[in-house]
């Protein structure tokens, strides 16, 4: 079971996680971080950092035996990725490059919703397959966007590639 390396994402490793009561603050402060956030590109550059430290976030809480948590966080972390998409989706003529992080990053995200939907059960395990359903088509969206195909080959070479990526098997 390969584990998605945060710094794969940009992030660092989670502090407070959904099971601490601490985390609402957590949950205020990116509300606020969006609230004044107003050009389309920055928040999708904002959305897409919050879909990564959601995604890690629900790793570390299946790693940690809580699979129906994770899973259920990881409907929050959909919801910031599908925002990501969209709001880079009015920019790209002018940021394709977002795009490409999007696609990157959702391929990465992959490795962790197989993780969590083998271990989930019940209701957990279906909603997990619903995240993983709307994820893709996130993705599929981000990739019909880009008019290089170049780019995308390009943006997934660089999930399989890196020496940390789930994917390296596939090298």
């Amino acid at each position: 079971d390969e584990a998605v390396a945060p710094e794969n994402l940009g992030v660092g490793a989670p502090s407070v996680l959904p099971d601490n009561p601490l985390y609402v603050f957590k949950g205020i402060a990116r509300g606020v971080q969006s609230l004044v956030t107003f050009a389309p590109e920055k928040k999708a550059e904002l959305k897409l950092r919050f879909a990564n430290e959601k995604i890690v976030e629900a790793q570390v809480l299946a790693d940690r035996g809580k699979s129906d948590r994770a899973a259920r966080h990881l409907s929050s972390y959909e919801k910031d990725l599908a925002s990501a998409q969209k709001f880079a989706e009015k920019v790209k003529d002018t940021k394709p490059e977002l795009i490409t992080q999007i696609i990157t990053s959702g391929f990465e995200h992959q490795a962790v919703l197989d993780k969590v939907e083998r271990i989930a059960t019940g209701d957990a395990a279906t909603l997990v397959r619903d995240v993983r359903v709307k994820t893709i088509v996130h993705i599929a969206e981000a990739v019909s966007n880009v008019s290089d195909g170049a780019k995308i080959a390009e943006a997934l070479s660089a999930s399989v590639s890196s020496d940390t990526s789930p994917y390296k098997p596939l090298r």
